[in-house]
């Protein structure tokens, strides 16, 4: 009973202790703010990506490069045994070498511009660049006269062209003549009856006379209006009448081969008929000739003449930009020549970094000691990415680790990223490794995609065991010298980062712009100055 009664007086006592404690808390006590205050400093941020992992057993596992080139070197064989850093296979760079010298020599050259800039042009340049300016207007002078010369040039061309196709139409008309009166001569002659073959000759004679009115009427019409256009058409119906004249003396030369025919008319005769029908299509030849010159001609004088003009749009913008050069020398350089011209600086450093980042991945290094167990290409093989270059086999286990499509894009493979690992089974043992490789294929969880990433360890711990579950951290950047807050002091709205700044007494909603994170502390990239305060309260 004495034992029962100590303890109720013990819970009494201890009753009594809490309530007057609350009492104190609620009534007596002085209240604090409510609100936390943080200054805005600089450090430097480790941005990492947190996930989670499971250990697998190491089996085979394929490398390949991130671009196409062709192979230039194989530095190991298929079955060797190698270790962790040993280079393994490599493609052709000297592309990438040649191009990274071109741009440094660009680097300089823009680094030059911009110091001149900054210093102003000297007498000399000034000099030098009004003779730039001479010499552009002379260019530019020069092409406009040598424009008008080719155009005239190409005026007399066709003019010529014209002049000649007249000609050769008087030349046609004439033979046309003398091939109707050889026809009518040969009618009046041999087929001035009613059977079959006068009346064919008869009536082919007459398409003759028809045709050469026709080819008086045209030629006629082309010298009493001799535009371009005019002799144009008149080619075109000149060749369609000499044509039918052709073909006309054709049936009628036939017809004096016929039964009935071909011993009354005369050798000399058929001769004549012969020659007319030659005469003829020389006619026609003569006029497609001329056709196809004034067609060639025009064609060669409208690329002649634009490619003159392009010259002297050239030699005009030329001429354009020296003056305006002069005319910014003169001036002295503006702050936004000199902006422009540091980042063009910058682009072509940029430009360097992407070619050398690419040099120095041309290499496949072993991720970890292994076993080459295929070489996938031969030496000036094309390699294309996709497909696996070289693939290996490794004894031991790795960690294998889903990763949102994301965030996938900020972890590199081929051991770029370190690891740090911590095993359900082992909590405050801090494992290391590297990310060896990443799958191609997408993994479909919740309808979301995932890749997965290998990772391997650095050092081999005979307690780890298949199947474990870690948390790890990947290492994705390092940023010195920055800006930064803690990441909970930040809210959004409308899909915008905003930060409560503390201005003496009043509270300042300000919108930032974020960079990197590790995950407590944020990059501020614009919006805050080092040593302002922020806030976060419950009002």
């Amino acid at each position: 009973m004495k034992k029962i009664s100590y303890y109720l007086i013990i819970i009494v006592i201890a009753g009594l202790v809490l309530t007057s404690f609350w009492a104190y808390q609620k009534y007596f006590k002085k209240q604090g703010p409510d609100s936390l205050f943080f200054e805005v400093e600089k450090g430097s941020i480790q941005e990492v990506l947190r996930a989670r992992g499971n250990v697998v057993s190491q089996k085979e596992f394929d490398l390949e490069f991130p671009f196409s080139e062709i192979i230039q070197n194989i530095f190991v064989k298929e079955g060797e045994e190698v270790n962790q850093g040993t280079p393994l296979i490599k493609l052709e760079t000297i592309d990438f070498e040649l191009e990274v010298k071109r741009l440094e020599a660009m680097l300089v050259q823009n680094q030059s511009n911009l110091d001149k800039l900054i210093i102003g042009a000297t007498k000399e340049d000034i000099q030098l660049l009004e003779t730039e300016v001479t010499n552009a207007q002379k260019t530019f002078d020069d092409a406009k006269i040598n424009l008008n010369d080719v155009k005239n040039k190409a005026e007399n061309d066709i003019n010529q062209n014209y002049e000649d196709a007249l000609n050769i139409l008087d030349d046609s008309y004439l033979k046309s003549y003398n091939a109707s009166n050889k026809a009518n001569l040969i009618e009046r002659t041999y087929f001035s009856g009613n059977d079959q073959e006068s009346i064919l000759v008869q009536q082919n004679n007459d398409s003759i006379e028809d045709s050469l009115a026709q080819t008086k009427n045209y030629l006629d019409i082309a010298k009493n209006n001799q535009t371009n256009e005019n002799i144009d058409n008149v080619l075109i119906e000149f060749k369609n009448s000499l044509n039918k004249i052709y073909n006309s003396l054709g049936i009628i030369r036939e017809t004096t081969e016929s039964v009935n025919y071909r011993n009354s008319v005369s050798s000399t005769d058929k001769t004549a008929l012969d020659t007319q029908r030659i005469n003829i299509n020389t006619a026609i030849i003569n006029v497609v000739n001329s056709q196809q010159t004034i067609s060639s001609t025009k064609l060669i004088n409208e690329t002649n003449i634009n490619t003159t003009k392009a010259k002297v749009d050239s030699a005009k913008g030329n001429f354009q930009k020296v003056q305006d050069n002069l005319a910014i020398q003169k001036a002295g350089a503006r702050a936004e020549d000199i902006e422009i011209a540091k980042a063009q600086i910058k682009e072509t450093e940029s430009q360097i970094a992407v070619i050398k980042e690419k040099i120095r991945k041309s290499t496949i290094y072993a991720p970890v000691s292994a076993k080459i167990i295929k070489i996938w290409f031969e030496k000036k093989e094309l390699f294309k990415p996709g497909q696996p270059a070289i693939s290996l086999s490794t004894s031991g286990y790795k960690i294998q680790s889903d990763i949102s499509e994301l965030e996938i894009g900020k972890i590199k493979e081929n051991n770029e990223n370190k690891v740090l690992i911590e095993f359900d089974a082992f909590p405050g043992e801090i494992f290391k490794g590297r990310v060896v490789s990443i799958d191609p294929k997408e993994i479909i969880k919740e309808e979301d995609k995932y890749y997965r990433v290998n990772i391997y360890f650095e050092d081999s711990d005979k307690k780890i065991r298949s199947g474990m579950s870690a948390d790890i951290t990947i290492n994705i950047s390092f940023k010195d010298n920055i800006l930064k807050i803690p990441e909970f002091t930040i809210f959004e709205e409308d899909n915008k980062e905003f930060v409560t700044v503390l201005k003496g007494n009043l509270k300042e909603k300000r919108e930032i712009k974020i960079g990197i994170s590790d995950g407590e502390s944020i990059e501020i990239i614009s919006g805050l100055n080092q040593g302002e305060i922020i806030t976060i309260s419950d009002d």
